[in-house]
């Protein structure tokens, strides 16, 4: 665990971005003309406390900058791979996500922690856990129209990123944080922009959610974002909660997918919701929906599901 940074009395200026204007741009590519928008702040700033979360891509912790309660992401230094590249990573996720910030439905950074014994991602806190985990342990409680709302707000956060020209690609309910009744959409470490979208199929992935068509083509898109969406979809409606796919290995889930085989519509899934979900799973990426119509579609739902439910008392 790094070692607790802690915080001091002497006043410094942090350099902060200069605010700027993000520009709509629906399914076009980002432009990488605007100057360095990070924020850099003082090791010397920070206290990192208990960790929280971890993953593949690292650990996450608790801790404060300055008065303010925050989460750290720190990378995991991955073997044969130098402090250098390990920092270039942390940028490189930083620089993607202060093109994305402003979404009540996608984490905010802070800044980043580049220099001292660690590099790090500076983040806002949300203190209610992920997604997957409110269901693993409250699932029963969760109603069909929760699971509706959590389910647009998540679309929502998606139409945003591609609406700025990212590729999220790594789309699941562990990567769904909660603040209260806010969900927010985590980890971008592997998303990419709409023109940096070819992958190492020779490289890990995160098979149970990957769209079929990635294997042969190898090309990210929009439209495998989506496939994984109707993947979320199932884990947000399956009672009790679990895995895609638990009962079969990575490589047999491969094999299946590409055969055709889909994840069947969990029991109590709304009729309307499983429409948009196997419009997700097409084998056409082009007949799939895209995130600005599922949002539309699912935002509709969730106004019928609630005029019902007050029409009812």
């Amino acid at each position: 665990m790094p070692a607790a940074v802690q915080t001091t009395e002497v006043k410094r200026t942090v350099r902060r971005p200069r605010a700027i204007v993000l520009r709509l741009q629906p399914y076009g590519e980002l432009r990488h003309t605007t100057p360095d928008l990070i924020n850099y702040i003082d090791p010397r700033d920070i206290c990192m406390q208990g960790r929280i979360g971890s993953g593949s891509y690292g650990d996450v912790y608790e801790g404060f900058l300055r008065n303010k309660k925050v989460a750290f992401k720190v990378m995991q230094t991955k073997k044969n791979l130098t402090p250098q590249t390990n920092h270039a990573s942390v940028k490189r996720e930083a620089t993607l996500m202060t093109q994305i910030t402003g979404h009540e439905n996608v984490v905010k950074l802070l800044g980043v922690v580049d220099k001292g014994p660690t590099t790090c991602l500076v983040l806002e806190l949300c203190a209610d856990g992920s997604v997957d985990q409110l269901l693993r342990k409250h699932g029963p409680i969760v109603t069909s129209a929760q699971r509706v709302a959590l389910a647009y707000q998540v679309i929502a956060g998606l139409k945003w990123l591609h609406e700025h020209g990212i590729i999220h690609r790594d789309l699941a309910a562990r990567n769904c944080l909660l603040d209260g009744r806010v969900l927010k959409l985590c980890d971008f470490g592997m998303s990419r922009t709409a023109n940096d979208c070819y992958i190492d199929p020779s490289a890990p992935q995160n098979v149970r959610w990957m769209a079929p068509e990635l294997w042969s083509t190898c090309t990210l898109s929009y439209a495998t974002d989506m496939y994984s969406f109707g993947v979320l979809l199932w884990e947000l409606f399956q009672r009790p909660f679990q895995r895609p796919y638990n009962d079969l290995p990575g490589v047999t889930v491969r094999k299946v997918v590409m055969n055709g085989y889909r994840l069947p519509v969990p029991a109590g899934m709304p009729p309307e919701v499983s429409v948009i979900m196997q419009k997700c799973f097409d084998a056409n990426p082009a007949r799939r929906p895209t995130a600005a119509q599922a949002e539309k579609e699912l935002g509709q739902i969730l106004k019928d599901m609630v005029k019902r439910q007050h029409s009812s008392r």
